[in-house]
């Protein structure tokens, strides 16, 4: 989009090596003021039962400034910088899980709730568009919060253009997408990743 609103939702499940699959939640809106500057605000909420006992809902919120360059016809490219915090009561989750991480797998999803509080960082991706329908994407983005911990993400994606399919859309909607996207966070200095998959639905105005 040049200029206007762009609003999306993603559902999706993310684990790590030797913790349950969690359930999660995407949504956001990007404002581009002009085709070259946008900015950005996003909600990101997972949770679900980390052993038998215990259980775990995440919520991180974001906020983000990019700038895009188009090198390529039906190519675009953006970075920027972003800020991360939460309003989670990460001492109450840990110490409601303490008691039971001896008798179970709860240290081993540890890290689904380690990294909290405020945090900046930033952000580069693109976005192509093979043929008229059809997109990719690919981001890298990391984040470092008050505790000094720096974590990074990578992400691949494929989406596909319903503007085109229906004329009610293209009456109401300057675009709308539904697209897959595979998700890999690693927090330095820990073995394990976190993997996810994200199925979602995006519409411009």
């Amino acid at each position: 989009m040049e200029k206007g609103i762009q609003a999306g939702i993603g559902l999706g499940t993310v684990w790590r090596t030797s913790c349950q699959a969690r359930f999660q939640w995407l949504g956001g809106v990007e404002y581009a003021y002009t085709p070259r500057i946008s900015g950005s605000a996003s909600a990101r909420m997972f949770g679900g039962n980390l052993d038998a006992n215990s259980s775990l809902v995440y919520s991180r919120y974001f906020i983000n400034g990019r700038y895009h360059f188009q090198p390529f016809d039906h190519m675009d490219f953006y970075a920027g910088p972003g800020l991360g915090f939460d309003n989670t009561s990460f001492q109450t989750i840990r110490n409601d899980l303490g008691s039971s991480a001896a008798d179970s797998n709860v240290s081993s999803c540890q890290e689904a709730f380690d990294f909290n509080g405020p945090s900046l960082g930033g952000e580069m991706g693109l976005g192509w568009l093979p043929v008229q329908r059809f997109g990719l994407t690919a981001s890298n983005s990391f984040e470092v919060n008050y505790q000094e911990k720096l974590r990074y993400t990578f992400s691949l994606g494929a989406a596909i253009r319903l503007i085109d399919l229906w004329l009610r859309l293209q009456n109401n909607l300057s675009s709308a997408w539904v697209y897959m996207d595979w998700v890999n966070t690693q927090t330095w200095g820990v073995p394990d990743a976190e993997n996810s998959f994200l199925l979602g639905f995006s519409v411009g105005f």
